[in-house]
């Protein structure tokens, strides 16, 4: 009887955290491609990282952006670079975008 309620218990445990799982990736998914349809120019007024996504936002903005940026060959991971007050650039549509750090000009592309 004891053995039954812990494979139980197990059970509904794996299915919450595959149910969890795949509410997360959804929600990632429609966040993302919020940013991909909107121009995002900028001061970086937040940054945070998170499972592999970073969330944005710019000065003057409430929206909060949640973007997969995807540096050059030979680039540095954005979370590492980016500060805030850093100007950023995307065009509405584009998978590019600028990061402008003093006299040094970044470029990811936003995995969709």
């Amino acid at each position: 009887m004891k053995i039954a309620g812990i494979i139980v218990c197990s059970l509904i445990i794996i299915v919450f955290m595959i149910v969890s799982q795949i509410n997360f990736r959804e929600r990632s998914k429609k966040e993302m491609e919020k940013a991909e349809r909107v121009s995002i120019i900028g001061k970086l007024s937040q940054i945070a990282v998170s499972n592999g996504s970073v969330y944005i936002q710019v000065e003057g903005s409430s929206e909060r952006f949640t973007i997969i940026p995807i540096q050059e060959e030979g680039g540095q991971y954005f979370s590492n670079v980016a500060s805030i007050g850093d100007r950023i650039e995307k065009k509405a549509y584009s998978d590019t975008m600028l990061l402008f750090k003093g006299e040094k000009v970044y470029s990811y592309t936003l995995r969709k």
